[in-house]
């Protein structure tokens, strides 16, 4: 070969490989513009609510970073791609495992199967627990004696000021349950748990909108009755409170009486049925049977709240959900809910005013019976003056009778002497004559028996007469 033929073909050796590392490189830039515009469009969209038919809704262990894994992802061009690097995924998820409570360490593949993952999680969380007050604490939040109240799980995830009320109800332990407390508190954790299992219930079933909407229409009655009784209870609470005012003004009155009597019946009438109310609201809260919801968009709405309100506070956590279901959906879920709860602060106003009115009612009726007490309290006090008094008088005239007594008692020791003295006297005179008597008895004795003798003599001298 010539030196030409040499130089021409090093240089097609140098083109060629030339070739060949540009289109390697070429190659990679083009995967890494693929993988960067994959996880835009994951960014924005999230993870498919279930997986493809026949693929696994969630991983189980971690494969290697080559291995490919079935996802369903969009590509942002309105196509879609069914499988991809593991270490795609790995990376989009990355520093979003959020706590060892409820987190995970392996990215999800689907909505259903996070929720099922999470579900478990909170099951064992709850089991952990121990006991069940902790149970129901973090579930329905805590109510402290003084009337402050920590939302809990669940309570965070309310979507209406009536289902709040019921979960603050669980909280309310009034001891009337036949086992005491801790089987109360066993009951309301069995009505808590419920309504949880009802909200995944309606997260991992397919959508089914005539039970879904079935469920709206049974939870917006029960909450409008629930309304209803409220309203009529506090009219019937005030009522009675006026009217008890009124009857301490005017005792006698037996028309006020009589409406007084009629109102405590509506009253009694009134709290009763705001309990069946709350109530009805309570068992259409825990129907799992009805959880259920109605396309696919109420069924992302309803797990990305579920997911999201399950630890607010972890940075981590928040993102692993806002990747799950896209940044886009995760803000809006977010929106919708401020929007919802804006509501709230008039709602806590209008209770407020209601427990404002109530508390005068009952102010006005301590505060009459109040004076009453006070004007009776200074009626016994000028009792127990007279009695003071009456007691002071008792008193001196018992300091005169035990002087009294002290000089009768030395007045009685000085006659006790004298007499002491004269008994001693008369016992020495008594003896003296008691030894006189016995010798005058002696010589009355002798006198007889001399008597005696000289009687016998007389008849010895001087015989019978008639012989």
């Amino acid at each position: 070969m010539t030196t030409l033929g040499k130089v021409l073909l090093f240089l097609n050796v140098a083109v060629a490989a030339a070739v060949a590392y540009f289109a390697t490189d070429n190659w990679a830039k083009r995967q890494s513009l693929n993988a960067t515009g994959l996880r835009y469009a994951v960014t924005l969209k999230g993870l498919p609510t279930e997986p493809p038919a026949g693929q696994p809704e969630a991983l189980t262990t971690v494969p290697a970073d080559d291995d490919t894994v079935a996802v369903r992802l969009p590509t942002g061009t309105g196509r879609f791609t069914d499988d991809v690097p593991f270490r795609l995924l790995k990376t989009h998820f990355a520093g979003a495992d959020g706590k060892a409570t409820f987190g995970s360490p392996i990215p999800p593949l689907s909505v259903k199967g996070e929720v099922v993952r999470v579900q478990k999680a909170v099951e064992t969380y709850l089991a952990n627990l121990g006991n069940d007050p902790a149970r129901l604490a973090w579930l329905c939040g805590t109510l402290e004696p003084t009337g402050a109240y920590t939302p809990g799980y669940l309570t965070l995830l309310a979507d209406s000021y009536g289902e709040r009320q019921v979960l603050r109800r669980l909280l309310t332990l009034p001891g009337v349950a036949a086992g005491g407390r801790d089987a109360e508190i066993a009951v309301n954790l069995v009505k808590a748990r419920d309504i949880l299992a009802k909200r995944f219930a309606a997260v991992t079933a397919a959508p089914s909108p005539k039970t879904a909407d079935a469920d709206a229409g049974a939870l917006a009655d029960a909450q409008k009755a629930v309304k209803a009784a409220e309203v009529a209870a506090l009219t019937a609470h005030q009522t009675e409170g006026q009217l008890r005012i009124d009857l301490k003004a005017d005792p006698e009155n037996k028309m006020i009486a009589g409406k007084l009597a009629t109102a405590v019946l509506e009253t009694r009438d009134g709290r009763d049925k705001l309990t069946a109310a709350v109530d009805a609201l309570e068992v259409a809260l825990s129907d799992i049977g009805r959880g259920a919801s109605r396309d696919d968009a109420d069924r992302r709405r309803r797990a990305l709240l579920l997911l999201a309100h399950l630890d607010p506070t972890d940075a981590p956590w928040q993102k692993r959900v806002m990747l799950l279901f896209g940044q886009p959906e995760y803000l809006r879920a977010q929106g919708d809910r401020v929007e919802k709860l804006n509501s709230y602060p008039s709602l806590l106003d209008d209770e407020r005013l209601a427990a404002d009115a109530r508390f005068f009612a009952e102010y006005e009726q301590m505060k009459q019976g109040a004076k009453d007490r006070d004007r009776y309290l200074e009626r016994v006090k000028e009792e127990l003056a007279e009695v003071q008094s009456q007691v002071d008088a008792a008193k001196k005239l018992l300091a005169q009778r035990q002087t009294y007594r002290d000089e009768r008692a030395v007045v009685a020791k000085g006659l006790s002497d004298q007499v002491r003295s004269l008994a001693d006297e008369q016992e020495t005179v008594e003896g003296e004559l008691f030894a006189i008597q016995l010798k005058v008895g002696r010589l009355l004795r002798e006198n007889f028996d001399l008597e005696d003798r000289l009687l016998l003599a007389e008849r010895q001298a001087v015989p019978p007469v008639g012989r």
